[in-house]
Protein backbone atom coordinates (compact mmCIF):
# COMPACT_ATOMS: atom_id res chain seq x y z
CA UNK A 1 0.00 0.00 0.00
CA UNK A 2 2.80 2.07 0.40
CA UNK A 3 4.86 1.72 -2.28
CA UNK A 4 1.40 2.17 -4.66
CA UNK A 5 1.22 6.21 -2.67
CA UNK A 6 4.63 6.25 -3.39
CA UNK A 7 4.28 5.19 -7.08
CA UNK A 8 0.83 7.92 -6.93
CA UNK A 9 3.05 10.45 -5.27
CA UNK A 10 5.91 10.52 -7.55
CA UNK A 11 3.48 10.05 -10.74
CA UNK A 12 1.41 13.41 -9.88
CA UNK A 13 4.73 14.82 -9.02
CA UNK A 14 6.03 14.21 -12.57
CA UNK A 15 2.43 15.25 -14.59
CA UNK A 16 2.38 18.58 -12.27
CA UNK A 17 6.30 18.99 -13.48
CA UNK A 18 5.12 18.33 -17.34
CA UNK A 19 2.36 20.54 -16.64
CA UNK A 20 4.12 23.46 -15.39
CA UNK A 21 6.64 23.03 -18.76
CA UNK A 22 3.79 23.45 -20.75
CA UNK A 23 2.26 26.62 -19.51
CA UNK A 24 6.31 27.93 -19.56
CA UNK A 25 7.11 26.42 -23.02
CA UNK A 26 6.20 27.81 -26.39
CA UNK A 27 7.20 31.25 -27.81
CA UNK A 28 6.58 34.56 -27.67
CA UNK A 29 6.40 37.09 -30.65
CA UNK A 30 8.01 40.86 -29.68
CA UNK A 31 8.30 43.46 -31.75
CA UNK A 32 10.21 46.88 -31.29
CA UNK A 33 8.32 50.00 -33.09
CA UNK A 34 5.42 50.66 -34.61
CA UNK A 35 4.39 50.93 -38.08
CA UNK A 36 1.75 53.89 -37.23
CA UNK A 37 4.41 55.76 -35.23
CA UNK A 38 6.55 55.00 -38.67
CA UNK A 39 3.69 56.13 -41.17
CA UNK A 40 2.10 59.29 -38.99
CA UNK A 41 4.76 60.34 -36.87
CA UNK A 42 7.62 59.99 -39.03
CA UNK A 43 9.73 57.93 -36.85
CA UNK A 44 12.56 56.44 -38.16
CA UNK A 45 14.89 56.07 -35.35
CA UNK A 46 16.55 53.14 -34.04
CA UNK A 47 14.50 51.45 -31.95
CA UNK A 48 16.63 48.15 -30.89
CA UNK A 49 19.84 46.56 -31.46
CA UNK A 50 19.91 43.26 -33.17
CA UNK A 51 23.14 42.05 -31.79
CA UNK A 52 21.52 41.89 -28.50
CA UNK A 53 19.14 39.37 -29.80
CA UNK A 54 21.47 36.90 -31.28
CA UNK A 55 22.83 36.27 -28.06
CA UNK A 56 20.05 33.68 -27.83
CA UNK A 57 19.84 30.66 -30.24
CA UNK A 58 17.03 30.21 -32.50
CA UNK A 59 16.31 33.98 -33.35
CA UNK A 60 13.77 34.81 -36.26
CA UNK A 61 13.03 38.10 -37.27
CA UNK A 62 11.99 40.87 -40.45
CA UNK A 63 11.94 44.52 -39.61
CA UNK A 64 13.46 47.71 -41.42
CA UNK A 65 16.43 49.38 -40.79
CA UNK A 66 17.01 52.61 -38.55
CA UNK A 67 16.27 55.51 -40.99
CA UNK A 68 14.44 53.13 -43.60
CA UNK A 69 17.43 52.50 -45.18
CA UNK A 70 17.12 48.96 -45.51
CA UNK A 71 15.47 45.47 -44.48
CA UNK A 72 15.97 43.02 -42.32
CA UNK A 73 15.24 39.65 -42.42
CA UNK A 74 16.90 37.16 -39.77
CA UNK A 75 16.86 33.09 -39.76
CA UNK A 76 17.89 30.73 -37.45
CA UNK A 77 20.12 33.26 -36.31
CA UNK A 78 21.69 34.64 -39.55
CA UNK A 79 20.81 38.15 -39.89
CA UNK A 80 20.46 39.52 -43.71
CA UNK A 81 20.77 43.16 -44.14
CA UNK A 82 19.40 44.24 -47.98
CA UNK A 83 20.15 47.82 -49.03
CA UNK A 84 19.83 49.49 -52.42
CA UNK A 85 22.12 51.99 -54.01
CA UNK A 86 21.10 53.31 -57.20
CA UNK A 87 19.29 50.30 -59.18
CA UNK A 88 22.02 47.50 -57.49
CA UNK A 89 20.80 45.58 -54.23
CA UNK A 90 23.52 44.74 -51.49
CA UNK A 91 22.75 42.10 -49.31
CA UNK A 92 25.00 41.72 -45.79
CA UNK A 93 25.05 39.65 -42.63
CA UNK A 94 26.40 42.72 -40.47
CA UNK A 95 25.62 42.17 -36.97
CA UNK A 96 25.46 45.75 -35.74
CA UNK A 97 22.52 47.02 -37.11
CA UNK A 98 19.91 48.84 -35.37
CA UNK A 99 15.88 48.14 -36.02
CA UNK A 100 13.39 51.21 -36.05
CA UNK A 101 11.31 48.36 -36.92
CA UNK A 102 11.22 44.81 -35.66
CA UNK A 103 9.05 42.28 -34.95
CA UNK A 104 11.17 38.58 -33.74
CA UNK A 105 11.09 35.37 -32.18
CA UNK A 106 13.28 32.88 -30.52
CA UNK A 107 11.73 29.39 -31.68
CA UNK A 108 14.11 25.65 -31.89
CA UNK A 109 11.36 23.29 -32.82
CA UNK A 110 9.58 23.25 -35.58
CA UNK A 111 6.98 20.81 -37.43
CA UNK A 112 5.85 20.98 -41.13
CA UNK A 113 2.07 21.95 -41.74
CA UNK A 114 0.30 20.43 -45.01
CA UNK A 115 -0.52 23.03 -47.15
CA UNK A 116 -3.26 23.46 -49.73
CA UNK A 117 -2.38 22.27 -53.68
CA UNK A 118 -2.12 26.29 -54.34
CA UNK A 119 -2.79 29.68 -52.66
CA UNK A 120 -2.37 32.33 -55.73
CA UNK A 121 -2.45 35.72 -53.82
CA UNK A 122 -1.30 36.57 -50.29
CA UNK A 123 -4.80 36.99 -49.47
CA UNK A 124 -5.57 33.37 -49.89
CA UNK A 125 -2.46 33.00 -47.60
CA UNK A 126 -3.89 35.23 -44.93
CA UNK A 127 -7.03 33.23 -44.79
CA UNK A 128 -5.29 29.96 -44.89
CA UNK A 129 -2.99 30.85 -41.98
CA UNK A 130 -5.89 32.45 -39.94
CA UNK A 131 -7.68 28.89 -40.49
CA UNK A 132 -4.55 27.36 -38.80
CA UNK A 133 -4.53 29.82 -36.41
CA UNK A 134 -7.39 29.01 -35.33
CA UNK A 135 -7.21 24.77 -35.30
CA UNK A 136 -4.16 25.26 -33.47
CA UNK A 137 -5.69 27.16 -31.52
CA UNK A 138 -3.24 29.87 -31.51
CA UNK A 139 -4.14 32.58 -30.31
CA UNK A 140 -1.13 34.97 -30.06
CA UNK A 141 0.96 36.32 -33.06
CA UNK A 142 2.16 33.24 -35.11
CA UNK A 143 5.85 32.73 -36.67
CA UNK A 144 5.46 31.08 -39.89
CA UNK A 145 8.10 29.57 -41.99
CA UNK A 146 7.84 28.78 -46.37
CA UNK A 147 10.43 26.98 -48.17
CA UNK A 148 10.48 26.22 -51.51
CA UNK A 149 9.95 27.39 -55.02
CA UNK A 150 6.96 29.54 -55.03
CA UNK A 151 5.79 30.39 -58.45
CA UNK A 152 5.89 33.81 -58.10
CA UNK A 153 6.28 36.88 -55.27
CA UNK A 154 6.74 40.36 -55.86
CA UNK A 155 8.49 42.32 -53.56
CA UNK A 156 10.16 45.52 -52.09
CA UNK A 157 13.43 46.93 -50.68
CA UNK A 158 12.83 50.19 -49.00
CA UNK A 159 15.57 53.01 -50.18
CA UNK A 160 16.75 55.56 -47.89
CA UNK A 161 15.48 59.19 -48.06
CA UNK A 162 15.81 62.15 -46.10
CA UNK A 163 14.32 62.52 -42.45
CA UNK A 164 11.34 64.87 -43.96
CA UNK A 165 10.23 62.26 -46.41
CA UNK A 166 6.72 61.15 -46.19
CA UNK A 167 5.51 57.88 -46.29
CA UNK A 168 4.14 57.99 -49.82
CA UNK A 169 7.16 59.17 -50.85
CA UNK A 170 9.19 56.34 -49.62
CA UNK A 171 6.75 54.08 -50.86
CA UNK A 172 7.29 55.23 -54.35
CA UNK A 173 10.63 54.95 -53.95
CA UNK A 174 10.77 51.82 -52.56
CA UNK A 175 12.78 48.91 -55.22
CA UNK A 176 10.63 46.78 -56.61
CA UNK A 177 11.48 43.10 -58.35
CA UNK A 178 9.83 39.50 -58.92
CA UNK A 179 10.81 36.51 -58.20
CA UNK A 180 10.42 33.28 -60.17
CA UNK A 181 10.61 29.84 -59.71
CA UNK A 182 13.53 30.40 -57.67
CA UNK A 183 14.41 28.75 -54.70
CA UNK A 184 13.71 30.58 -51.43
CA UNK A 185 13.06 31.03 -47.68
CA UNK A 186 10.64 33.02 -46.18
CA UNK A 187 10.11 34.23 -42.53
CA UNK A 188 6.45 35.55 -41.73
CA UNK A 189 4.45 36.55 -38.56
CA UNK A 190 0.62 36.27 -38.58
CA UNK A 191 -1.30 38.05 -36.42
CA UNK A 192 -5.24 39.88 -36.50
CA UNK A 193 -4.80 41.93 -33.73
CA UNK A 194 -1.70 43.40 -34.86
CA UNK A 195 -2.35 45.76 -38.03
CA UNK A 196 -0.69 49.51 -37.52
CA UNK A 197 2.11 47.93 -35.16
CA UNK A 198 4.05 44.72 -36.95
CA UNK A 199 1.23 44.45 -40.02
CA UNK A 200 0.44 47.22 -42.55
CA UNK A 201 -3.76 48.45 -41.43
CA UNK A 202 -4.97 46.46 -44.51
CA UNK A 203 -3.27 43.40 -43.56
CA UNK A 204 -2.85 40.52 -41.40
CA UNK A 205 0.92 39.30 -42.43
CA UNK A 206 4.13 40.72 -42.38
CA UNK A 207 6.81 38.78 -44.38
CA UNK A 208 10.22 38.46 -45.89
CA UNK A 209 11.83 36.71 -48.29
CA UNK A 210 15.77 35.62 -48.84
CA UNK A 211 16.42 33.47 -52.11
CA UNK A 212 19.03 30.65 -52.08
CA UNK A 213 22.17 32.39 -53.87
CA UNK A 214 21.58 35.13 -51.27
CA UNK A 215 21.29 37.70 -53.79
CA UNK A 216 18.03 39.31 -52.73
CA UNK A 217 16.03 39.58 -49.19
CA UNK A 218 13.03 42.04 -49.15
CA UNK A 219 9.21 42.35 -47.84
CA UNK A 220 6.85 40.61 -49.61
CA UNK A 221 4.05 42.61 -51.40
CA UNK A 222 2.82 39.49 -53.06
CA UNK A 223 3.54 36.07 -53.52
CA UNK A 224 1.41 33.07 -55.67
CA UNK A 225 2.93 29.54 -53.99
CA UNK A 226 2.12 27.08 -56.52
CA UNK A 227 2.88 23.42 -55.64
CA UNK A 228 6.53 23.34 -54.54
CA UNK A 229 6.49 25.22 -51.13
CA UNK A 230 6.83 23.85 -47.77
CA UNK A 231 4.76 25.29 -44.41
CA UNK A 232 6.09 25.20 -41.02
CA UNK A 233 5.18 26.81 -37.76
CA UNK A 234 6.76 26.36 -34.35
CA UNK A 235 6.19 23.43 -32.26
CA UNK A 236 4.47 24.56 -28.90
Amino acid sequence: MKNNIKCFILVAGMLATSCANDQKGGYEVKYAGKLREIMHKNDISGKIAIDSLLERPGLFAVGALDSLSGEILVEEGTLYISRVEGEEVSLSKAKNAQATLLVYAHVNDWKRVQLPDSLNSMEELEGFLAHLANTQRVSKPMLFRLSGMPTNIRYHIIRPLGANATHRERKAAGFSGVLTGEQVSIIGFYSDQHQGVFTHRDSNVHMHVRNDNESIAGHVDDIQLGSNVQLYIPVE
